[in-house]
C-alpha cells in the first residue's frame, strides 16, 4: 500500500481492496520501464472498481491531477469486441499498460501474445480487508469481522464504511439492512436498486454503467466534463420502468437526482411560471452537480412544426428548454435523462447533438428479464423455489405490472396471516392456457423468420422468444418477438426502410416456406407486421421523399391509417409493389438460410428464447 495515498479522492474500502489485488498481480514487474499486463476480473460486476484500482497502480500518488491518456487502463468489453480490440491495440503502444478482461477466453490471440502477464484476480481475502482497514481507516478488525465485511455488496460497503465510524456500527448497519430486505418490511420497491442488478434494460443499462464510470473518473479529476455524455432520451411503453431507471442510474453513479416534468412545471401557472419552474429544476441540479436531471413526459412539449391552438405556447416552452439544454445557464455537471412514450412527437431540435442526442428504446421485458424482475420485487421470498412458470405466464407484462402482481400476492398472504406461497402468486397471475405444440412450432417458425432476415441484413439481434402460454383475455396479444438493437446514427435512406420492411414480412414468408401457408396473425392490430410494413411503404412514397415523387403530404407519421383513404390510387399501388418486392426478397434470404432456420426452429421451440449470439452462431456455422 506504500505507493498509494490514504486520501486518494473517491477511493473507499472496495477501491483499496481492488488495489491490493491489482498491485499484488503486477508486483514482480511493476518497477520495469515497460510492461503489459492482462487482468481477468472474476467479479465482473465490479470491473469499474478494478479499473480505478488499475489506474492507481499506473499513476501512484493522490490522483488529484488530470491523467494523460497513456496512464489509463483499458476495459475489454465482451459486448463491444471490435471497439475494445482497437483500444487495446492502441494502448499496447504505451510504456505501461493494464487491460482488464471479463473472461480469460475473451482475450484475442494477437493481444495475448503481446501481454507479459495474464493474471486472474480472485476475491479479496480477509487479511487484505484487515490490512486496508488498519492502514486506511486506522481501525483494527478481527478475521471474523473481515469475513463479514467481504460478504456484503461492494456498493453498500462504499457508503457504509466511513473514516471514524466504529466497526461495530458498520456491521450493525449492514446486518440491519439485509434483515429488512429479507423480511419484506421495506415497502419501497426499487429504493435500493442499482443498474448492475436490474434486468430488462439492455442498452440503457450498458450506457448507465459507462456513465457511472465516467462520473467516477470526473470526480477523481481523470477526465473533463466534455468527455461525459450529457443527455439521453428513453422511450417505450408505459410501465417499463423509465422513472425507476433514472433513480437507479443516479444511485449507481453516486449522484443526486432531480425530477421534473412538463405537467409538473405547467402546474405552476402561466407560461412565465412554467419557464421559471423549469429553469429552477436545472438550477437545482446544477447546485448539486454532478447530478442527474430527469425530465418525464418529454413528448408533452410537442413539435414547433405542428399546427395547433397552443402553437405559440409550445414554441416558447420548447425554446426555453433548448436554452437550458444548450448550457447558456451553465449546466456543467448536469446529465439530462428524459423519458417519453412517443419519441416521434418530440421537436427535432431537442434531439440534436449536445442535447438529448442519444435515444434508447426500452422494450417490454422478455421471459428471462421478467424472471429477474419478479425476483427483485419478491425481495427474498420464494428464494429457493422455481418461478419460471410465473415468468412465462406474465408475457406482455411491464415491470410495473409485475410489481402490482407481487403486491396482490403479498396481500393475499397477509390476509391469511402467513408468508407468501407460490399458490398466492398463481392466484393473481392472469388466467392463461398452454399453447398447443403445433401452434407453438408455427410461432417459432414465424419469429425465426424475422431473426434470420434481420441477421442476414446486418442488424444486431438481441434476442428472439416465443410464449408457450396465452392469456385468456379478449385483447390482441403478441406471442413472441425478435428484438433488434437500435442504431441511432444509421442513415435512414430508402434502403434502410426497405430492409425494415423485409424483416417485418419475413415472419409470414417463413410460414409459407416451412408450413405451406401463413395465418392472419401478421395483419391483426395496429402494431402487427403487415400494418407496420404497409405504413413504412406508404410513408416512403407519401411522407419521406423516398419514393417516385418528391412531395411530403404530412410531417406527422403517427396518424391513423384512415387518413390514407384519400391517397391517390397510384400511391397505394406503388406501396403494394414495395411490399411484394420485399416479400420476394425475404423469401430468397430465408431459402438461402434454410438449414440454419430448421435448426433454430427446434431450439426456440425447446427453450422459448434464444440470444442473438446463438442465432448468429448457428447462421455462420451453416454457411461454412
Amino acid at each position: 500500500m506504500k505507493f498509494i495515498s490514504r486520501t486518494r479522492p473517491n477511493f473507499c474500502l472496495p477501491d483499496y481492496l481492488a488495489y491490493c489485488s491489482v498491485a499484488a498481480a503486477v508486483r514482480h514487474i511493476r518497477r520495469a520501464p515497460h510492461f503489459a499486463v492482462g487482468l481477468v476480473i472474476s467479479q465482473s460486476a465490479d470491473i469499474d472498481t478494478y479499473y480505478r484500482a488499475a489506474h492507481a497502480v499506473l499513476k501512484p500518488g493522490d490522483g488529484r491531477r488530470n491523467s494523460d491518456v497513456r496512464t489509463l487502463p483499458i476495459i475489454f468489453k465482451d459486448a463491444q469486441p471490435q471497439t475494445s480490440h482497437s483500444n487495446a491495440i492502441e494502448a499496447l503502444e504505451n510504456d505501461k499498460v493494464i487491460i482488464l478482461f471479463e473472461r480469460e477466453d475473451s482475450i484475442p490471440p494477437d493481444i495475448r501474445v503481446a501481454l507479459d502477464l495474464v493474471v486472474r484476480i480472485g476475491i479479496p481475502t480477509p487479511e487484505q480487508a484487515r490490512g486496508v482497514m488498519r492502514w486506511v481507516y486506522r481501525t483494527e478488525i478481527s478475521g471474523l469481522q473481515a469475513k463479514e465485511l467481504l460478504a456484503h455488496d461492494w456498493e453498500r460497503l462504499r457508503h457504509v464504511v466511513r473514516p471514524g465510524r466504529p466497526i461495530s456500527r458498520v456491521l450493525s448497519t449492514l446486518t440491519n439492512h439485509n434483515t429488512t430486505v429479507a423480511s419484506g418490511l421495506s415497502e419501497s420497491d426499487g429504493s435500493e436498486l442499482f443498474l448492475q442488478n436490474m434486468a430488462g434494460y439492455g442498452e440503457a443499462r450498458d450506457w448507465g454503467l459507462e456513465l457511472a464510470t465516467d462520473i467516477h473518473d470526473l470526480k477523481a479529476g481523470l477526465i473533463e466534463w466534455n468527455d461525459v455524455d450529457k443527455g439521453l432520451l428513453l422511450s417505450g411503453p408505459p410501465g417499463t420502468g423509465k422513472t425507476i431507471y433514472a433513480d437507479a442510474l443516479a444511485r449507481t453513479c453516486g449522484v443526486p437526482v432531480v425530477h421534473g416534468s412538463a405537467s409538473q412545471w405547467q402546474a405552476r401557472g402561466h407560461l412565465g411560471d412554467f419557464l421559471k419552474a423549469m429553469r429552477a429544476s436545472f438550477a437545482e441540479a446544477k447546485k448539486l452537480a454532478p447530478a442527474i436531471l430527469f425530465i418525464d413526459e418529454l413528448d408533452s412539449f410537442g413539435d414547433r412544426n405542428d399546427e395547433s391552438n397552443n402553437q405559440s405556447y409550445d414554441t416558447k416552452a420548447i425554446n426555453g428548454l433548448l436554452e437550458c439544454l444548450d448550457g447558456s445557464q451553465d449546466r456543467d455537471g448536469v446529465v439530462v435523462v428524459a423519458a417519453c412514450n412517443f419519441p416521434d412527437r418530440i421537436d427535432g431540435a431537442i434531439l440534436r447533438s449536445g442535447r438529448l442526442d442519444r435515444h434508447i428504446r426500452i422494450e417490454l421485458p422478455n421471459a428471462e428479464a421478467r424472471e429477474a424482475i419478479l425476483r427483485i420485487h419478491l425481495r427474498g421470498e420464494l428464494a429457493l423455489e422455481d418461478i419460471t412458470e410465473f415468468a412465462l405466464a406474465s408475457v406482455g407484462a411491464t415491470g410495473a405490472d409485475i410489481a402490482r402482481l407481487i403486491r396482490d400476492a403479498r396481500r393475499l398472504a397477509r390476509r391469511k396471516k402467513r408468508s407468501m406461497l407460490q399458490q398466492d402468486l398463481r392466484a393473481v397471475m392472469p388466467k392463461s392456457e398452454v399453447i398447443p405444440r403445433e401452434n407453438l412450432y408455427a410461432n417459432a417458425v414465424h419469429e425465426i423468420g424475422h431473426a434470420i432476415a434481420g441477421v442476414a441484413l446486418g442488424l444486431e439481434l438481441r434476442h428472439v422468444e416465443i410464449s408457450p402460454v396465452i392469456r385468456l383475455t379478449s385483447d390482441v396479444q403478441g406471442l413472441g418477438g425478435a428484438c433488434f438493437a437500435s442504431r441511432p446514427w444509421e442513415r435512414r435512406t430508402r434502403q434502410h426502410y426497405l430492409d425494415m420492411i423485409a424483416v417485418y414480412v419475413a415472419g409470414s414468408v417463413a410460414e409459407d416456406i416451412f408450413l405451406g401457408s401463413h395465418d392472419d396473425g401478421w395483419a391483426i392490430g395496429k402494431a402487427s407486421d403487415l400494418q407496420r410494413a404497409t405504413r413504412l411503404a406508404i410513408d416512403m412514397e407519401f411522407v419521406l421523399g423516398l419514393g417516385e415523387h418528391l412531395f411530403a403530404h404530412s410531417s406527422d407519421i403517427n396518424r391513423g391509417m384512415a387518413e390514407f383513404r384519400d391517397v391517390d390510387q397510384s400511391t397505394m399501388l406503388r406501396a403494394d409493389r414495395i411490399l411484394r418486392e420485399q416479400v420476394a426478397r425475404a423469401h430468397e434470404i430465408i431459402e438461402r438460410h434454410r438449414e440454419a432456420s430448421v435448426k433454430l426452429h427446434g431450439e426456440l421451440l425447446e427453450h422459448s428464447g434464444l440470444s442473438g449470439e446463438r442465432v448468429l452462431a448457428v447462421v455462420e456455422e451453416a454457411m461454412k
